[in-house]
């Protein structure tokens, strides 16, 4: 069951010129659309409220917009009001800044919650698979070369020393993974070997002339990128 409640949104629109915005134009474009009707009767929303006011220069409105009822279905509603003041003939001439935005409030509220879940099971999951297979330095050594693939201000390392107080613990990483970090470390595609490595293991092959095609390939495959999902999930 979703409670009754209410939501607004309330904000600015500035034209990007200095000509005057007309009011009729933006109201017209929210109050009008047939599409917007059938949102209101297919959730049952209340009436919508649209209140607004020109700035004192001219070309701004302050506006606010407000709907009473089921708070999931009037979020809907007003995510899609949001889409109109998108449209390209609005987004053309003028800027839309929201002061609040009851909508993005409102849902992260409610995923906020999910969210921590599904960082719990995801963490659940690479204990259970990885460090209980593998073994805890796994994680430490794919880190850093996942690192390896990303620019400074993505890597791992990085988001772990900011969210410990400027602290590495392998045993406590986990912990201050953020969803984001989660994804990197689990999809990101990384080899084992550098080319160097490869190269130098050609050479000994070549040298001690035991390179054949199966072991040229065999050896080259190594270098071949696969994410931590890809190799252990």
């Amino acid at each position: 069951m979703w409670r009754e409640s209410n939501l607004y949104i309330d904000g600015l629109i500035f034209a990007k010129e200095e000509q005057i915005i007309y009011v009729d134009f933006i109201k017209n474009l929210i109050e009008n659309n047939s599409i917007v009707e059938e949102i209101k009767i297919k959730y049952h929303s209340k009436d919508l409220r649209f209140v607004y006011s020109k700035g004192i220069k001219g070309n701004v409105i302050n506006f606010y917009i407000y709907l009473e009822g089921d708070s999931f279905n009037i979020a809907k509603t007003l995510s899609y009001i949001k889409e109109l003041l998108n449209v390209p003939d609005v987004r053309k001439e003028f800027y839309v800044i929201y002061a609040f935005d009851g909508v993005s409030d409102y849902y992260s509220r409610r995923l906020f919650p999910r969210i921590t879940e599904f960082e719990s099971k995801l963490r659940s999951l690479i204990y259970m698979s990885l460090i209980n297979n593998h073994g805890l330095s796994l994680i430490s050594e794919t880190i850093v070369k996942i690192d390896y693939e990303l620019d400074e201000s993505n890597k791992i390392k990085n988001v772990l020393m900011r969210n410990s107080n400027g602290s590495f613990n392998i045993d406590t990483a986990l912990q201050n993974f953020t969803l984001s970090t989660y994804e990197k470390f689990l999809f990101t595609k990384y080899s084992d070997r550098s080319y160097e490595d490869i190269v130098n293991d050609i050479e000994e092959h070549y040298t001690n002339n035991i390179l054949d095609d199966y072991s040229l390939h065999y050896i080259l495959m190594q270098k071949e990128k696969k994410s931590i999902c890809h190799r252990y999930i």
